[in-house]
């Protein structure tokens, strides 16, 4: 941000230790130091002297560490509250039915799943 701020500053300074590479041929320097700037989109700047591409990346990191911050402490709570469900007994012992069932074979059980999907569209 201070080069961007001091640009005009530093740039003479480069001339002014560089002569023989400015002396060749200015018009083509110009040329090349003006592409490079458009590359970095330096050149534009805000009413404060800001680099505008600079600010609005910066602008975007700090969003994006918002974003980070509120989906960690949304994680932090999810996990909470999935802790809070594991706890419960039902959800145990429904896990437990389930362990019981996988461990059976697929005829002995398919009636038993019937069952289960039947009571689940009935309540």
């Amino acid at each position: 941000m201070e080069a961007a701020k001091r640009h005009a500053e530093l740039f003479s300074q480069i001339i002014d230790r560089h002569p023989e590479l400015y002396n060749k041929d200015p018009r083509r320097t110009i040329e090349l130091s003006n592409i490079l700037l458009r590359r970095a989109d330096a050149n534009w700047l805000d009413e404060n002297g800001d680099a505008i591409y600079i600010r609005d990346l910066r602008s975007r990191n700090c969003e994006l560490f918002d974003e980070l911050e509120a989906s960690t402490a949304e994680n932090t709570r999810l996990r909470a509250s999935l802790a809070a469900l594991e706890r419960r007994p039902a959800l145990r012992l429904a896990r437990a039915a389930g362990r019981t069932l996988d461990g059976l074979s697929r005829v002995a059980a398919a009636p038993i799943r019937a069952i289960s999907r039947w009571t689940r569209r009935a309540l």
